[in-house]
């Protein structure tokens, strides 16, 4: 268990609740930011609404994390020491708690999402009882079903999860009585998750702009020039290239799954082509990488940004299995004129034309199957993603559907 929460529960024999604020899985700027924010929120209203009265209750946020991948999180680490004097070691992550413990001690614990709207992990671990997001609904049965006993805040319409929290921080609080490190927290990662404002993005609605113009109000003489903290951002998010491949794709990693456990890894990355991590990915045991993860396909996202220039971006899309029925499916999906993606095939360096087991001239194959008898032909695809305005909150719905479908 956490050395602090552990102290905690020991100095407190009359806890009986734990709340945990908890952000998505990938783990990105956005969602920690999103995630001590709300807690701020939560555990704050709770002093104020009850006082020396209320029942023991210990606020945690928690990064959606173990510990080791904590380290590959350098934009995050880098952002929240500079702004407000966090160390990673006063950081909670999800295996810093022992869960078991807790709950033989008789403690409820309650859950808080933030920017994602399901969570089989935790749902399993407490009660969910307040979700604030941005994205699609990812599971609409399970959501109807406990829609009665959950606080719902979904709203589509910000580039991101930060900016809805931030309004509902300036909804409670009177704005001049926010510090500046958490405006300035706030700041920098709304710029980043907008692409600072980029165009051709347009990862950005007017609540956004909005946002950002109150912020640069609020802080005045301190407001930060906006295009150079963007590029120290990058820069810092960009310093994680010396990853292995298995690492990059950690670093921004959402894990789709079907009710028959049939498993979807979509990796997100800023600063690179998809292309350049899979030249990565014929360099290693391929069936190991699936077969530890449990996927049965993976996609990768590139994205490249100029420092200097928001609007120079450009996406390519990489579709990874070994599951032909599954590759297939998804490639129609992401090929479909409803998509929003308008893909267009690459080819390998020797060859112009589409070919789904080439990789940089080196055949993706592994060299024994699961049972060690017959090689196992993963099938790899690359697409120019012509739709830049497209993240994965785009992919994310047409990957559910295919699982939804019924695929299996």
């Amino acid at each position: 268990m956490h050395r602090k929460t552990n102290k905690y529960l020991q100095r407190e024999a009359n806890l009986n609740t734990v709340h945990v604020v908890v952000g998505n899985e990938a783990c990105d700027l956005d969602s920690a930011v999103s995630c001590l924010l709300m807690f701020h929120i939560v555990s704050k209203m709770s002093d104020e609404i009850n006082g020396k009265d209320k029942s023991r209750t210990l606020y945690i946020p928690l990064l959606n994390v173990t510990r080791d991948q904590l380290e590959s999180k350098c934009e995050v680490l880098w952002f929240l020491q500079k702004t407000l004097n966090i160390d990673k070691s006063f950081l909670t992550c999800k295996d810093d708690i022992d869960w078991v413990e807790i709950k033989k001690n008789g403690i409820e614990v309650l859950v808080t999402l933030v920017d994602h709207n399901f969570n089989e992990e935790f749902s399993e671990i407490g009660r969910i009882v307040e979700i604030i997001d941005h994205h699609q609904v990812q599971n609409p049965q399970w959501l109807i079903e406990n829609q009665n006993s959950i606080r719902l805040s979904l709203d589509t319409s910000v580039g991101s999860c930060t900016t809805l929290i931030a309004e509902r921080l300036f909804y409670i609080y009177a704005e001049h009585h926010v510090a500046d490190e958490i405006l300035l927290l706030i700041y920098g990662t709304v710029l980043l998750d907008t692409i600072c404002l980029s165009e051709k993005a347009k990862r950005f609605t007017r609540r956004d702009v909005y946002l950002l113009k109150k912020l640069d109000a609020l802080l005045g003489s301190k407001k930060p020039a906006r295009a150079e903290l963007y590029k120290q951002l990058v820069e810092v998010k960009n310093s994680a290239r010396e990853l292995n491949f298995e690492q990059l794709m950690k670093r921004d990693l959402k894990v789709f799954k079907d009710v028959h456990g049939i498993r979807i890894g979509i990796a997100s990355l800023f600063g690179m082509e998809a292309k350049e991590a899979l030249g990565l990915a014929a360099n290693i045991d391929l069936d190991l990488f699936f077969r530890q993860n449990n996927y049965e396909a993976f996609i990768i996202m590139g994205l490249i940004a100029d420092c200097d220039h928001s609007d120079s971006i450009s996406r390519d899309l990489v579709l990874i299995s070994a599951n032909s029925r599954l590759f297939e499916e998804l490639c129609k999906a992401f090929q479909h004129d409803t998509s929003k993606l308008d893909l267009a095939p690459i080819g390998s360096d020797s060859n112009p034309d589409p070919e789904d087991n080439i990789i940089n001239n080196k055949r993706i194959v592994d060299s024994s199957s699961i049972d060690g008898n017959d090689s196992i032909h993963y099938k790899a695809r690359i697409w120019l993603q012509r739709n830049v305005t497209s993240s994965r909150k785009v992919v994310a719905p047409l990957v559910l559907k295919v699982l939804h479908d019924g695929f299996s």
